[in-house]
C-alpha cells in the first residue's frame, strides 16, 4: 500500500488497547511524586519559618525605632535647657 498525499501509514488503535506499565517505570514515578511532595512540604515549611522571622524583625526594629526617638527628644531638651543651638555654635548673644 502506497502513502499518498491524504493518507498516511500508521497502526489503528482499539478501544480495547492496552496500556504496558513497566514496573521499573512505576517506581520511579512513585518516587517522582514522593519527591515532589517532600519539595513542597520543605518550601512550605520554610516560607513559615521566614514569615516568622520577619515578623520578629518587624517588633524589633519598632522598639528600637521607639527608643532612638526617645533619645533624640532628650538630646533635644539639653540643648533647650542651656539654650545653645549646635547649628548657630557659641555665638555671643546681642545686648
Amino acid at each position: 500500500m502506497e502513502a499518498d498525499a491524504k493518507s498516511i501509514k500508521m497502526d489503528r488503535l482499539d478501544d480495547n488497547y492496552i496500556i504496558r506499565l513497566n514496573i521499573r517505570y512505576a517506581i520511579n514515578g512513585i518516587i517522582l511524586i514522593g519527591s515532589l511532595c517532600g519539595l513542597y512540604y520543605n518550601t512550605a515549611h520554610k516560607i513559615e519559618l521566614l514569615e516568622r522571622n520577619v515578623t520578629e524583625l518587624q517588633t524589633k526594629v519598632m522598639a528600637l525605632e521607639l527608643k532612638h526617638q526617645e533619645e533624640i527628644e532628650k538630646v533635644m531638651n539639653w540643648y533647650e535647657e542651656i539654650s545653645l543651638n549646635p547649628l548657630t555654635g557659641f555665638r555671643k548673644k546681642k545686648k
